[in-house]
């Protein structure tokens, strides 16, 4: 897995592609995604020049957590 993947806009960031990206640390996320909308909570994922693929998590239309992946983690 190239970490320069991560900085590309023209990836999808599929489930397949984050299970890659995350190893083991996919079934976490992948619990943690699927929980938010139990809180209200929205996830979004942007694609930002100076930072690359961050995840954008709102409630209502306020940014409550930040987020972004690498090798990993």
């Amino acid at each position: 897995m190239n970490e320069q993947l991560l900085k590309d806009p023209k990836i999808q960031l599929t489930d397949d592609f984050l299970a890659e990206v995350l190893g083991n640390s996919f079934a976490a996320w992948k619990m943690f995604n699927e929980n938010l909308p139990n809180y209200g909570i929205s996830l979004e994922w942007r694609y930002y020049k100076d930072g690359g693929w961050l995840a954008k998590c709102t409630h209502k239309k306020k940014t409550i957590i930040w987020g972004s992946a690498s090798k990993g983690c």
